[in-house]
């Protein structure tokens, strides 16, 4: 009995794909959010060249003689499912064999108003423009090296910057010439007495401060839970 199933089902399969010349028909499955889609209005150009009339309408009885088998096809089906996969490959069917000799889409045409266009561009580069420095200050909080990194790279690949001399990799002040500025700069110019007249604010500053207290065992003795 089993090899007689068997022999039955590959005699079925057999003669499928004898059916459909080797073709698959896989049908699409359609749900709730499923949503068609309008195909544009198939229509043959009006001006066809006499060997283009003759192409067509080859394709057109190859069509028909294909639309006939189908018809056939889909009366000898004994489900549903498959003969909804030949009526979904119609429209394709269709499509491909009259699409060489349709009427192409013709380009929107373009907008007169070129301020306009040219005032909306700007205005969504200055959006953008601050969408990326929102970005970057939010970054700099928690990422600054990254950030800075990020700046960086932007100033490198800058069409401005690409073309001028390359960035020094050291510094091209002498290093004695930096102590010595900072040595300068650091260094007082009068040397300070506390008994001079300048000294005054610094001994306010003193007399105002608390009297010293004295805590010799502070090293000394055993340290509790509160001091801890």
């Amino acid at each position: 009995m089993e090899n007689a199933d068997d022999e039955a089902a590959a005699t079925a399969a057999a003669d499928i794909v004898r059916r459909d010349r080797g073709q698959t028909f896989p049908v699409l499955p359609v749900t709730a959010y499923s949503t068609p889609s309008r195909q544009p209005r198939l229509k043959l150009r009006n001006n066809l060249t006499e060997r283009e009339l003759e192409e067509a309408h080859a394709a057109v009885q190859r069509l028909g003689h294909e639309l006939h088998t189908f018809t056939i096809t889909t009366t000898d089906v004994e489900d549903w499912k498959t003969a909804e996969g030949y009526l979904s490959a119609l429209t394709p069917t269709l499509y491909s064999t009259l699409l060489p000799f349709a009427q192409h889409q013709r380009p929107p045409p373009p907008c007169p108003s070129q301020p306009a266009i040219r005032k909306a561009r700007r205005r969504a580069g200055c959006i953008r423009s601050a969408m990326r420095r929102t970005s970057l200050r939010k970054k700099f909080r928690t990422h600054e090296k990254a950030c800075m990194q990020q700046i960086f790279a932007g100033a490198k690949a800058d069409p401005e910057h690409a073309g001028g001399p390359a960035a020094p990799t050291r510094c091209p002040i002498p290093k004695s010439t930096v102590h010595e500025y900072f040595q300068g700069v650091n260094t007082p110019q009068h040397q300070f007495n506390f008994d001079d007249e300048a000294g005054e604010p610094f001994r306010q500053l003193l007399v105002a401060l608390p009297p010293a207290s004295a805590a010799m065992d502070a090293l000394t003795s055993v340290i509790v839970a509160d001091e801890v």
